[in-house]
């Protein structure tokens, strides 16, 4: 059973790869972090805007709308998008086509940059969004893999019986 891929990635399917590597692979202590320290400056900042223009406290008119900018820029989708953009802008050979060679035994992996072999048992772990499946090698380098690279929905359950029975879990 071969399959054979080939995508180019795009921006948005990279920002959302990230944020899922982030938030069900590795990091889930600080996007967890992120998000409360941002709904808690917002909250301290809709709270006291209104008390700093009754009663004309430039400084807290102005520690107000800071925190109210820091929420909204702390929340993590915002965060990891603005990381994800960055990143996608510097690295110009992250929307180059890839080819990807899927079988029972390993995956290859070719891009601009190079190819590389993994066994499955060098995966931890998958997951998948409505969109694309994140692959987490035991390095911590995700891959990416958009749905729409797959040609049915036929391959893509072949896809995910590999994984299975390799014992890879797939999370959702």
């Amino acid at each position: 059973m071969n399959i054979s891929l080939e995508y180019r990635l795009s921006q948005t399917e990279f920002k959302e790869g990230l944020i899922i590597a982030y938030k069900v692979f590795r990091l889930m202590r600080i996007y967890f972090f992120y998000k409360i320290l941002g709904i808690i400056s917002f909250i301290i900042a809709i709270v006291s805007f209104p008390v700093a223009i009754i009663y004309m406290k430039l400084g807290l008119l102005i520690l107000s709308t800071y925190l109210g900018i820091a929420g909204f820029f702390l929340m993590p989708k915002v965060q990891f998008g603005v990381v994800a953009k960055r990143i996608y802008k510097e690295y110009p050979y992250l929307a180059e086509p890839v080819q990807l060679l899927i079988n029972d035994d390993l995956f290859i992996y070719t891009s601009p940059v190079g190819k590389a072999e993994y066994a499955w048992k060098t995966i931890k772990k998958v997951a998948e969004s409505n969109s694309l499946f994140v692959m987490l090698h035991i390095t911590n380098v995700h891959y990416v893999l958009p749905k729409r690279a797959f040609p049915n929905a036929e391959t893509i359950d072949l896809f995910k019986t590999i994984l299975t029975n390799h014992d890879i879990e797939i999370s959702q």
